[in-house]
């Protein structure tokens, strides 16, 4: 089973949403910026990212134009309290299959990885 890659440095929010994900049912490993997503190397064993916009360093869209760059492609879904309507925009031309702005409804949030990961299988 692939997993769920976890992407913020808030280690309380890191850790309760890998636990709502895992009593979901899902894989998840968690890192707490960008730059240590980076050094895994191993992207093939993710079938989703979950990443906090506001990340020290690189942030969530610089990531996802990281990944592109390298022609890694992992479905992605941004988390953000500070979006607006111009940063949803950027999301999407980066290449983010879906924005949830924080507080996320925990339903909600699983379903929209549940959803992202089906997606993701179907190309």
């Amino acid at each position: 089973m692939q997993s769920v890659g976890i992407i913020d440095d808030d280690d309380p929010v890191r850790l309760s949403v890998k636990l709502l994900l895992e009593v979901s049912g899902l894989e998840v490993e968690t890192f707490a910026s960008a730059e240590e997503f980076l050094g895994c190397q191993n992207f093939s064993r993710f079938a989703c990212l979950l990443v906090d916009f506001r990340l020290p360093g690189l942030n969530g869209v610089d990531l996802v134009r990281t990944l592109r760059e390298q022609q890694v492609l992992i479905p992605t879904v941004i988390s953000s309290g500070f979006s607006s309507e111009s940063d949803d925009a950027e999301f999407v031309a980066a290449g983010v299959t879906a924005v949830l702005t924080k507080p996320v409804d925990p339903k909600r949030l699983v379903k929209t990885i549940k959803d992202v990961m089906a997606f993701g299988s179907d190309t």
